[in-house]
């Protein structure tokens, strides 16, 4: 789809401004409406980063109140607590966050 341009030496007229029609390029969105996989991955870095956030400002919280913390924060979309649940697991897997040992409803921020 490739065009060829050329001057007209030859063209003349009594109009001082002349429109040029720009061709119609598409390009694909690469944002909140992408493709499902991406969004899911966006949203996810999403809600780790608003958990780590919180978990930050208090150092310790109970999953009760991380979770509506996190729900609270959100504004862009809304995700469900399992959501959330599965988020905080994979954050204390990379060791963002840890659990209580004596109370497993309560989480420590691992600076």
């Amino acid at each position: 789809a490739e065009e060829t341009v050329v001057f007209n030496e030859a063209f003349e007229t009594k109009r001082l401004k002349i429109s040029i029609p720009l061709p119609k390029i598409t390009v694909k969105k690469a944002g909140p409406g992408g493709q499902p996989e991406e969004r899911e991955q966006e949203r996810r870095y999403m809600i780790d980063a608003c958990i780590v956030r919180v978990m930050k400002a208090r150092r310790t919280l109970s999953h009760q109140a991380l979770v509506a913390e996190t729900l609270q924060q959100l504004n862009l979309f809304r995700p469900q607590p399992c959501q959330v649940k599965t988020r905080i697991e994979d954050l204390i897997l990379r060791e963002f966050l840890r659990r209580d040992d004596s109370d497993s409803s309560l989480y420590h921020y691992v600076a």
